[in-house]
C-alpha cells in the first residue's frame, strides 16, 4: 500500500523540521491512496462473482459472499485516510497512537458495531459495521494526527546520548 511508503518521507521531513513537506506529503498520500485503491474497488464492486469463482465459492457461499465483498469494498475505500495518518504518525514516532487508530478501526469499532447491528437479524446489516467503523475512525485519525504533528513539528529536537 502507498502508505508504506509514506512512513520514510515523513520521518525524514520530521528529522529536517519541513512541516510544510510534512503536511503535503500526508495529503498526497490520502490522494494516491485513494486513486490507486479505485482499481480494486471498481473490481470489488462490478466483479464480485469473478472474484469469488476464484475461491472455488459454492451457491450458498456466493449468496452470502457477493453482497458482503461489494459492502466492504466501500469500507476499504473509506479506511484510507484513515491508513495515511497511521503510517504518518509512524512516521513521527508516534507508533502507539497509530497502533490505537488500527486497534479501533480494525477491532473495537467493527466489534461493537456488528454486535449492536447483529440484533436486526440481517447479515447484510451486519457488513455495515466494517463502513460504520472506518466512518468513525477517520476523525479519530484526523485528531490524533494534528495533535502529533502540532506537538511533533512545533517542539524542540530531542536527541539521546546513546
Amino acid at each position: 500500500m502507498p502508505e508504506a511508503s509514506l512512513i520514510p518521507i515523513v520521518a525524514y521531513n520530521y528529522g529536517a523540521r519541513n512541516k510544510s513537506r510534512i503536511s503535503a506529503s500526508v495529503e498526497w498520500g490520502v490522494i494516491y491512496g485513494i486513486a490507486l485503491f479505485i482499481a480494486f474497488f471498481m473490481l470489488l464492486e462490478l466483479l464480485p462473482v469473478q472474484m469469488l469463482g476464484l475461491f472455488d465459492a459454492s451457491k450458498h457461499m456466493m449468496e452470502i459472499g457477493i453482497p458482503a465483498i461489494r459492502i466492504l469494498a466501500v469500507a476499504y475505500l473509506i479506511s484510507i485516510p484513515s491508513l495515511v495518518f497511521a503510517a504518518a504518525l509512524q512516521g513521527l514516532s508516534q507508533g502507539t497512537r497509530s497502533m490505537y487508530i488500527t486497534m479501533l478501526r480494525q477491532a473495537i469499532f467493527p466489534l461493537a458495531f456488528s454486535f449492536l447491528l447483529s440484533r436486526t437479524g440481517q447479515l447484510q446489516v451486519v457488513w455495515t459495521a466494517f463502513i460504520l467503523a472506518e466512518l468513525l475512525g477517520i476523525p479519530v485519525a484526523w485528531f490524533l494526527w494534528r495533535k502529533s504533528f502540532n506537538e511533533s513539528v512545533s517542539a524542540e529536537p530531542e536527541f539521546s546520548n546513546v
